[in-house]
């Protein structure tokens, strides 16, 4: 008897379909924050903006989909799992690096960056292999005036 789950041979999905949820504003005192950070940052104010995200099980791989308003910046912070993260609509600021449509990129697990959505906003979809509910996010940024949108090479 086989003590591993089967996975299904195909799981259908369309990227224009999922459904979005909007994300909360971390809790003020959620000590993932720096100090300065969470005495000095309207965390509501911050979040109010707009990001959403949604979720696709899709067997042997699992899928984020992050939305982003228009110029919408998630602050420097890493994560405990290695993302390969594919652009779908607008296009998404990595410092000076820009990627739009159909553009990729890879993050190793524990690596900080920030990432700024364009005027227009954004749609990605990140792509892990082990179940999105282990993966864990380090806020990084303790310089309350970066916690900003907006913020690209050009502003």
């Amino acid at each position: 008897m086989s003590t591993t789950t089967e996975l299904p041979r195909i799981v259908n999905f369309n990227l224009d379909q999922v459904e979005w949820t909007q994300v909360a504003a971390p809790r003020a005192d959620d000590p993932r924050i720096p100090e300065a950070v969470r005495a000095d940052v309207d965390l509501e104010e911050f979040w109010r903006k707009g990001m959403w995200t949604s979720y696709i099980d899709a067997g042997a791989f699992n899928l984020l989909g992050v939305k982003l308003a228009p110029d919408f910046t998630i602050p420097r912070h890493h994560h405990n799992l290695h993302q390969l993260v594919l652009v779908h609509e607008g296009e998404i600021w990595q410092g000076a690096l820009r990627f739009g449509p159909g553009d990729a990129y890879f993050t190793r697990a524990g690596h900080p960056y920030s990432v700024t959505a364009g005027p227009e906003g954004s749609v990605a979809f990140e792509i892990r292999y082990e179940p999105i509910s282990e993966l864990t996010i380090v806020w990084d940024e303790a310089d309350p005036a970066k916690w900003v949108h907006g913020r690209r090479p050009h502003n």
